[in-house]
């Protein structure tokens, strides 16, 4: 028989042994971090196909009594653990081509997704009384990695960003926040965060989140891009000179200076800077 693995840990959504439910889940827990054991699924020719048969293996362990729940069922024939027949018994229940079962469940096995138990199903194929084994399995060729086109403003992020880790994770996060339309709150944020005291000491967060941490980009989202830190003593004097106003340049008379006679000119340089005067007495 198959079993889902560490069902109980990431599936099952009944946590209470004392207060087991009896009758099939209506629904169930399913993890949402699209990490490596994602991606090796997926980037395959038949990876989408293979993934709908993941879904609904989980589906189908769920509705199944709670003694057996996390199982995929037994197959037909006088071998029950035969995977061909296992297959007819998932097509049956959700009427998708047995084919993409058997697609998948080889390369689920090998990934450690789903585990053998109470015997290893069989090579050969077992005809079924009812149905009989279907022939047209899919081809399964090696992986196949496409070439990904990411959003021009990402890339951007991604040269500034000063760790380099997990890009495709990232990239998925910058899409799912709607980055690409927020892309000056981004930056402003970013900017603010380069010059941190966290980032000149080394302590750089990933830029994605993982299973264990959140990252910078999901944080910074859920403060709406208004996230701001301690500045680093080298980058204290560039945010002093940003502060500081932009003034017109100096006249003939003046030639830049801020005093004429011991009074402030009266060309637009001298009267900013009278302005000034002002403002700090």
């Amino acid at each position: 028989m198959l079993r889902i693995a560490n069902w109980e840990k990431y599936y099952e959504p009944n946590t209470n042994p004392l207060r087991p439910v009896k009758k099939p889940l209506p629904w169930l827990k399913l993890p949402t971090c699209m990490d490596e054991g994602y991606m090796y699924l997926i980037e395959h020719e038949n990876g989408g196909l293979h993934f709908a048969a993941w879904i609904a293996m989980l589906e189908i362990a769920a509705r199944r009594p709670s003694q057996e729940r996390g199982k995929l069922p037994k197959g037909f024939g006088s071998d029950p653990h035969d995977i061909h027949g296992i297959c007819q018994s998932l097509f049956l229940i959700s009427r998708i081509p047995a084919a993409y079962f058997e697609g998948a469940i080889p390369r689920l096995l090998e990934m450690g997704w789903i585990e053998e138990v109470e015997g290893a199903p069989a090579v050969a194929t077992v005809a079924s009384p009812l149905i009989p084994p279907v022939r047209h399995a899919l081809p399964t060729p090696p992986k196949v990695r496409q070439t990904v086109l990411r959003p021009s403003r990402f890339e951007e992020f991604w040269k500034r960003y000063p760790k380099k880790v997990n890009k495709d994770a990232a990239c998925r996060e910058w899409l799912s926040f709607d980055c690409e339309e927020k892309a000056d709150l981004v930056f402003a944020c970013l900017l603010r965060y380069e010059r941190s005291r966290e980032v000149a000491s080394g302590a750089v967060m990933n830029p994605a989140s993982s299973a264990e941490k959140v990252g910078w980009l999901a944080m910074c989202h859920a403060d709406n891009w208004t996230s701001d830190w301690p500045v680093s003593e080298g980058a204290k004097q560039a945010v002093e000179q940003e502060k500081r106003p932009v003034l017109p340049a100096g006249c003939a008379n003046c030639n830049g200076q801020p005093f004429v006679n011991g009074a402030r000119c009266t060309c637009p340089r001298g009267r900013a800077l009278k302005l000034l005067d002002e403002g700090r007495g």
